[in-house]
């Protein structure tokens, strides 16, 4: 537990750092139209996405040939 507090608080002061001019570039350029508050906080965001890509095992997807198929044309 304690290492996904330190990687939080290392991806938090990353956030910090680099949205703020992130944010300020996307304005000046005109990707950005608005500034809209988000459910969670981009750090909390990052940090489950790379806590999960850290994670030594990954959960598989279990499903047959057939399914796979379907999945694939349904997109």
């Amino acid at each position: 537990m304690r290492k996904l507090v330190d990687l939080f608080c290392h991806v938090d002061d990353f956030c910090q750092a680099f949205l703020p001019q992130w944010q300020k570039w996307q304005l000046e350029s005109g990707e950005r139209k608005r500034n809209q508050k988000e459910r969670m906080p981009e750090s909390e965001i990052m940090t489950i996405i790379i806590a999960y890509c850290l994670k030594p095992e990954k959960p598989s997807l279990n499903i047959t040939p057939v399914e796979k198929a379907e999945l694939m044309t349904m997109a």
